[in-house]
């Protein structure tokens, strides 16, 4: 699975629809002065995967522009079997989710989430926000590239038998 193009509307420093993308296979960097919303464009991405649409935490509240607004992201997802289109809005318990899969098939609210999370393999918390399995050992924050990732046994495991077949 690897993100092809991400569009934001109304988070954070975003005001109105931003796309960033087609994003090319490989490695792609994101270089802008700062302030340009990089670290924006991150929370966005981390939310759209991790957070559930109806959160109420403060990484879905720390995507407004302010009180009253409520911040989409969608994202454009490729793997084997072609393009899936994810669209959250984050708006608290009235939040929306919907996942489009590359045969026409429409996911909603929490079907959507359970099939992105099938998806990026990854669990469910209690409280909702997935676990970010191997994915937090490869997604590096601002301010956090020296701290070491925190890996449950699945995740170590994936990680131990990628660097194994290299």
């Amino acid at each position: 699975m690897r993100i092809a193009a991400v569009e934001l509307e109304d988070l954070r420093r975003f005001s109105g629809r931003w796309r960033v993308g087609p994003f090319a296979h490989g490695l792609n960097v994101l270089a802008a002065a700062n302030e340009a919303g990089k670290s924006s464009l991150l929370a966005a991405l981390q939310a759209a995967i991790f957070l559930p649409h109806r959160s109420t935490a403060e990484a879905a509240r720390a995507l407004r522009r302010d009180d009253a607004g409520r911040p989409v992201v969608t994202l454009t997802l490729a793997d084997g079997a072609g393009n899936w289109r994810l669209s959250k809005r984050f708006a608290g318990p009235s939040g929306v989710a919907e996942l489009i899969a590359p045969d026409g098939r429409r996911l909603a609210g929490d079907a959507a989430e359970e099939e992105l999370r099938r998806l990026f393999g990854v669990a469910a918390r209690a409280r909702g926000e997935a676990e970010r399995g191997v994915w937090g050992a490869l997604w590096v924050t601002q301010g956090a590239s020296f701290a070491q990732p925190a890996l449950d046994d699945p995740a170590r495991a994936t990680l131990n038998d990628a660097l194994a077949a290299q």
